[in-house]
């Protein structure tokens, strides 16, 4: 499973066989609602993702770096919005923050497109990362525009108006902070919600910047398979050692909470009172649905 719609009713499943990816779309609630993303339309994924505004509308990334936005319900395919990238994530919905993958002269580039635009906005170019992973994410916090650009170990936070991507006049992007992460990073977003945390990622590195106090944390987090899913604003889980952890933002005060665990995907009740994630049978090595209680009673 990689996505819930923002819905709540439609969960996204990436299954791999035989070599080739294909994407479905899964009504919890009927479960003979069975959508197969990839057939339906054809085409050869290797990123999908919900619109926020509509559960039977998905943004691709192909397999050539074409960005494309699609309606499952009309099989429906829009041209590229997008070309030469590497990986994309969306923000409000329908705004692509993408990074591209080397040009002729090996440079590459972070950027935006905002929806019914003509053209993306380029944030920073870079004509040193060649082979470096890129990421660039975008969110909102308390009225401020932040971009988050990873680069291998780097990690920048610029802030800046959202203008039309397409418009002449220049955003002007100034830099918050320069951070480094231990080692490269692989995942990198916000907290839920208000969005007031930033948080860097890599195997065997985590830094969770604070919005309101312009202070950043390292929680030692070592030999990370996932990344740290956010239960809540100001708390997160991580399975490491085969233990599902749940520690506050700055990575204090942390409780084993289950053994055994399978993944680190895990979810808290929204009354605090139950935490739900993932264990293997140690006798025969399924996988099952397990639920810790958060206060002792």
């Amino acid at each position: 499973m990689v996505a819930w719609a923002y819905d709540n009713k439609f969960v996204l499943v990436k299954h791999v066989f035989d070599g080739k990816t294909e994407w479905i779309s899964v009504n919890t609630a009927n479960k003979s609602e069975v959508k197969n993303v990839s057939v339906s339309l054809g085409v050869d994924a290797v990123d999908v993702q919900f619109s926020r505004n509509d559960a039977n509308t998905f943004y691709l990334l192909t397999a050539n770096g074409e960005v494309r936005r699609a309606n499952i319900d009309q099989r429906s395919l829009s041209g590229p919005l997008l070309r030469e990238v590497d990986n994309f994530s969306l923000y409000a919905g329908s705004t692509i923050a993408y990074a591209t993958k080397p040009d002729a002269n090996g440079v590459r580039s972070v950027g935006y497109l905002t929806a019914d635009a003509k053209a993306p906005r380029v944030v920073e170019h870079f004509n040193d990362a060649v082979d470096i992973p890129l990421r660039i994410v975008i969110n909102k916090y308390y009225g401020r525009h932040y971009f988050v650009v990873a680069k291998g170990k780097d990690v920048t936070i610029l802030t800046s108006e959202l203008p039309a991507s397409d418009m002449a006049d220049p955003a002007l992007f100034k830099k918050l902070t320069s951070l480094t992460l231990e080692d490269t990073v692989k995942w990198v977003g916000f907290s839920p919600d208000d969005h007031r945390f930033i948080y860097a990622q890599g195997e065997n590195g985590l830094m969770v910047y604070d919005l309101d106090m312009s202070q950043a944390f390292h929680p030692v987090i070592a030999g990370a398979t996932e990344p740290i899913e956010w239960v809540d604003q100001f708390h997160f889980t991580a399975a490491t050692g085969g233990e599902l952890k749940i520690y506050d933002f700055d990575g204090t005060n942390s409780h084993v909470m289950m053994d055994r665990a399978a993944s680190g995907t895990s979810s808290l009740l929204s009354n605090g009172k139950y935490l739900y994630g993932l264990q293997r049978d140690a006798a025969n090595g399924t996988v099952h649905l397990s639920r810790a209680t958060m206060t002792v009673e």
